[in-house]
């Protein structure tokens, strides 16, 4: 989407816009559309947000090609497409104590597991996204977006057991308001799920700039285009998805304070050099090392949420703390 926005308008203010676009009905959502998680149950509601969140990605190079897509509109696309992806991200999330319990898994590894995945689309997904831009256009890119969430909802659909509720039955009958409530009262009054909230909306916050304005732009004025973007982001990934591996083979057996500080300390430093524009390949090497240090940071962040969240409040605590990513981006 940034590519796009760069590439069809040529403003990087323009892409910020967007980026904020998407980013605000995240923050909102996670705060009240917790009602679609109560209601539906985990699986339903990340089939029904994938869906929705597709169709609104569809009509973006719909509208496009039939010359009906003005700015405004994008933005209401990009900000509809947030506010109803954030629900299905607090769906998945919460599902995971529950499958890593059926499937005999501790808590420590399935977190890292799920990292392992969403790191490694990032790996495969951004070069060959800045492979098919170069070859295709953001355009027609924007059409196999769409089909992705078509088929996270065919996999949640078939695979992930249809009894994975959201709330036990007596939060859902409270009502939504006393429902958000018991789970705002939860978040305020545990100092680590507190911390981990604050900390998490504000690092979202800088990665948003960072990886839809700067490292768009950069690879733009820079580096030559969307293949090198796409170079960036999958070193990214590929550093992530060894840091996520290698803490999730032995996490169990170091303290979690230290690795979270020492690798969150390095994730912010990393990013002084790229400040100076370096060659392509120190670019990728210093990209990787940032992904390499964000690997430990979700799973070491998921682990210390699910093992203090009590299941009956999943749901209403979880729902706080969409704006993760909108369940797609990651820490780092």
């Amino acid at each position: 989407m940034p590519w796009f926005v760069l590439q069809t308008t040529g403003s990087a203010t323009g892409s910020g816009i967007v980026a904020f676009a998407a980013i605000v009905p995240v923050v909102i959502a996670g705060v009240f559309g917790g009602a679609m998680v109560d209601r539906l149950g985990y699986r339903r509601t990340s089939i029904v947000a994938d869906l929705t969140s597709g169709a609104t990605v569809a009509l973006i190079p719909l509208l496009f090609a039939l010359d009906r897509l003005p700015f405004g509109l994008l933005l209401a696309l990009v900000g509809l497409g947030a506010l109803l992806d954030a629900p299905g991200g607090t769906a998945r999330s919460a599902m995971l104590p529950d499958l890593a319990a059926t499937g005999g898994v501790g808590i420590e590894r399935a977190t890292a597991s799920a990292q392992v995945v969403e790191r490694g689309t990032r790996l495969v997904g951004a070069p060959l996204a800045g492979a098919l831009i170069a070859l295709l256009g953001p355009t027609a890119v924007l059409w196999l977006d769409a089909a992705t969430f078509a088929v996270s909802a065919m996999l949640i659909g078939f695979i992930v057991p249809a009894a994975r509720r959201a709330a036990s039955d007596n939060t859902a009958s409270e009502g939504y308001l006393a429902s958000l409530l018991v789970g705002l009262r939860f978040i305020r009054g545990n100092r680590l799920i507190l911390a981990v909230v604050l900390t998490v909306a504000a690092t979202n916050c800088l990665d948003a700039a960072w990886f839809s304005i700067v490292a768009p732009v950069s690879a733009r004025d820079f580096y030559g285009g969307a293949a090198a973007l796409g170079l960036l982001l999958g070193a990214t990934g590929g550093g992530a998805v060894v840091g996520t591996i290698v803490y999730g083979a032995f996490g169990h057996r170091v303290r979690r304070r230290s690795v979270f500080v020492a690798c969150f300390v390095l994730v912010a430093t990393v990013r002084l050099p790229l400040a100076a524009m370096p060659s392509l390949p120190v670019a990728v090497a210093l990209y990787a090392v940032l992904g390499l240090a964000a690997g430990p940071l979700n799973p070491i962040l998921g682990a210390g949420r699910y093992e203090r969240i009590p299941a009956e409040l999943r749901g209403p605590v979880l729902r706080g703390d969409a704006a993760r990513g909108a369940g797609r981006r990651p820490v780092g």
